[in-house]
């Protein structure tokens, strides 16, 4: 299998084929709603990719990967992550093999999804608002339908198949050797293993039970499942504080929730939104108590920190205690990881804790944040305690060592035995709770600092 650290070269081989629904790409639409998500390096490999498909595709007529980099003015590491920003957006799906001649790659290229299915996805409409704003989201939706009619309230009376065309039944139920041979020269992919979420533990009836009460509309929920249970794993919002939330973005005129009124809310809101649940364990892997015995008592209390929280919850928590707080462009890489798929909240929660209290960073920069999590995608970490001995063991590297995975935090110390006071077990048990008055003052400050900061931005 290539892996980047140590064969995926310059002189590694590529070949660029074609998913049996190649057919519905949409040139527009991949510049519309894709590219403000994936950057320009990311869009120019795509197109760098398209361009290099043949017919007919075999093995043997490879091209190396310098033809990219020179035809992009990029280096390796550079279109690697372009690759993988392709694959996060379901654009490319890449294949492996080796043969006598050495490593290839094998890109498919996956059409587009449609305006719509663009915008019902909860994960990608998201980071489409985030990156363009709500006015450019607003435009963008309105030029989509713009040459829509409603036809629901006219009488349908289009034809069917049959009312047009008489077939013979017997040639339909035995299908000629042609068409059935036809058929069967099709590459049907399989279903990638990221295009599903990690399962949560969001108790969905619950929550109907507690807005059973309430004038809402259940199909309607029941149809923008998905949408809440994601928000749900990115934030950490339990069940009764997403009821409140549900009400809040419900129309009093028709009585069913608006999907893209509940993002912005809880978009906006979020730092408001707390877990009182500190035992909540979102869809981390369960750990072994025999990785927790080899732990210290600090390192165990960090990884039931990670556990515990939700990414965007530990993230505020955690600038809280260094006395700033969490940017807007925090939240959108954050979003941008977890729509990769790639780990559970407990192993982002440790990556975000190494960047900022082992790396000392004072804010979390998507470069940083990309290469690492890179390196522990291709080391398949799974657990918190995998991440944090990932990191211990980089940490006693020999400072000479300059192949390290991600090659961004060698020669590193190992865990900091101090933690911060909300990571303590006991933290909730021995810290006095502010009064309004200082919670008020908080606020205003960091309101005050938002504002400065859109104005300098």
């Amino acid at each position: 299998m290539v892996d980047y650290n140590n064969a995926l070269t310059p002189q590694t081989g590529f070949l660029v084929s074609l998913s049996s629904r190649f057919s519905n790409f949409s040139d527009e639409v991949l510049i519309d709603f894709y590219q403000p998500i994936l950057g320009p390096q990311a869009l120019g490999l795509f197109y760098a990719l398209k361009a290099n498909v043949t017919k007919n595709p075999v093995i043997s007529n490879r091209i190396a990967h310098t033809h990219l980099l020179t035809r992009l003015n990029i280096d390796i590491k550079q279109l690697y992550q372009a690759r993988v920003r392709l694959e996060a957006l379901g654009l490319v799906r890449s294949f492996e093999t080796s043969d006598q001649l050495g490593d290839v790659v094998v890109y498919e290229l996956q059409p587009t999804l449609t305006p719509q299915q663009f915008i019902d996805d909860d994960l990608l409409s998201v980071l489409l608002l985030e990156a363009i704003g709500e006015h450019s989201y607003d435009s963008l939706v309105s030029d989509s339908i713009a040459y829509q009619y409603d036809t629901n309230k006219l009488e349908a009376v289009t034809k069917s198949f049959f009312d047009s065309y008489h077939i013979n039944q017997n040639d339909v139920t035995k299908l000629p050797d042609t068409i059935r041979e036809s058929r069967q020269k099709f590459v049907v992919s399989q279903a990638n293993e990221h295009d599903i979420l990690p399962q949560s533990d969001f108790d969905f009836k619950l929550l109907l039970q507690l807005l059973s009460s309430q004038p809402i509309d259940t199909d309607k929920l029941l149809s923008d499942r998905q949408l809440i249970e994601n928000e749900h794993l990115i934030y950490g919002i339990d069940e009764p504080q997403m009821a409140r939330l549900i009400m809040q973005a419900t129309s009093l005129t028709n009585n069913q929730l608006d999907a893209k009124q509940l993002k912005r809310i809880i978009s906006a809101s979020y730092q408001q939104v707390t877990t009182n649940n500190n035992n909540q364990q979102l869809s981390n892997e369960s750990i072994q108590a025999d990785e927790l015995k080899q732990l210290s008592n600090n390192e165990q209390e960090l990884i039931k920190a990670c556990q515990s929280y939700s990414p965007i919850e530990f993230l505020q928590t955690l600038m809280v205690q260094k006395n700033g707080f969490v940017t807007s462009g925090e939240e959108y890489i954050l979003r941008d990881l977890i729509g990769r798929k790639l780990f559970a909240p407990g192993v982002v929660n440790m990556l975000i804790y190494y960047v900022l209290q082992e790396r000392g960073q004072a804010t979390l920069t998507k470069n940083l944040i990309d290469t690492v999590a890179n390196s522990w995608s291709q080391s398949k970490i799974k657990t918190p305690v995998e991440a944090l001995n990932q990191i211990k063991n980089h940490g006693r590297k020999k400072p000479n060592n300059k192949r390290a995975a991600g090659g961004s935090y060698t020669n590193r110390r190992q865990v900091k035995e101090k933690l911060p006071d909300w990571a303590k077990e006991d933290y909730q048990n021995t810290e006095q709770k502010a009064t309004p008055a200082q919670v008020a003052q908080l606020k205003a400050q960091i309101e005050k600092q938002r504002k400065q900061q859109s104005r300098e931005g």
